[in-house]
């Protein structure tokens, strides 16, 4: 999207841009909203079925995540994007510079992107020592290093944080931006008979 001078620019609508904003909330709450549903079911007692519960809410908490860190690319371009589009749509969508978002890819990336290169760093210093897929328990304070954490991955189901090897992510903050965001532009386009609107339903 840069022209051939290299001065970034943003050509045509900023259409295809908000619908894709409306994506990324949509399954940024789709995924929340599954995760928060399942914890409130986790079976007790047996072992396959806790452990097939847990992985399907990691799996949407990794959903959430990943969307986010596409709103963050959205709002935040890296050298590599379009800057002057980040800067519309920050303005479009009331996005501050403060804005949980802001490195919100990043730490996507080095949390799950790369889960291979810290995996190797791990089970290397883990080695004659007990070590899980994941875990689903609160803990205060700073959440454990790496090197004394027992499990790859950690949910925090009290303060809504997940641990991956070291790097967290808290939850709370990238949810209320979201759900700001979501509502400010439903997506409206033209079917066969007529004008339909769609909404994002509200995280709980």
């Amino acid at each position: 999207m840069n022209s051939p001078g290299g001065q970034p620019h943003v050509t045509g609508s900023l259409e295809p841009y908000k619908y894709e904003v409306f994506q990324q909330c949509f399954a940024a709450t789709e995924a929340w909203n599954r995760a928060q549903g399942r914890l409130s079911t986790v079976p007790k007692g047996d072992f396959g079925q806790w452990m097939i519960a847990a992985l399907q809410i990691v799996s949407d908490l990794q959903g959430f995540a990943i969307a986010v860190g596409i709103l963050s690319d959205l709002f935040f371009p890296t050298s590599k994007g379009d800057s002057k589009r980040g800067e519309l749509l920050r303005e479009l969508y009331g996005v501050a510079e403060s804005s949980p978002l802001i490195g919100a890819d990043v730490q996507v990336r080095h949390a799950l992107v790369h889960i291979d290169e810290r995996l190797d760093r791990w089970l290397e210093e883990r080695i004659g020592k007990p070590v899980g897929p994941l875990s689903i328990e609160p803990w205060e304070g700073e959440p454990p290093p790496m090197a004394s954490a027992s499990f790859a991955r950690i949910v925090d189901n009290v303060n809504w944080r997940l641990l991956v090897l070291g790097e967290e992510m808290d939850f709370m903050p990238l949810l209320r931006e979201v759900g700001r965001i979501s509502t400010l532009y439903p997506l409206e386009f033209d079917g066969p008979t007529g004008k339909i609107r769609i909404g994002i339903a509200a995280p709980s």
